[in-house]
């Protein structure tokens, strides 16, 4: 299995999304992640994914719910858990 910047565990699938720049600020991105969590939010215990300090997506991820669970260099991994244990 290739394992993506945001990798956790086996069990954790990795978020990985891109808008395009003329397409930024509109809100399609926190539309999709939203309807993505709701779709999946039975189906795993959790989700992961990667992003740059610099990135302006960090503070959605945040609002969203995603947690800092680790750094390498200005990348963060965040984690939101979905199922309660």
């Amino acid at each position: 299995m290739n394992q993506g910047y945001g990798y956790i565990n086996n069990e954790t699938p990795e978020l990985s999304i891109a808008v395009l720049p003329e397409y930024r600020k509109r809100g399609i991105g926190t539309q999709l992640i939203v309807h993505l969590l709701d779709r999946i939010k039975n189906l795993y215990p959790a989700i992961s994914l990667s992003v740059s300090l610099e990135n302006p997506a960090l503070r959605l991820y945040q609002c969203l719910g995603f947690e800092i669970v680790g750094q390498s260099n200005d990348s963060l991994t965040m984690k939101k858990q979905l199922k309660s244990s």
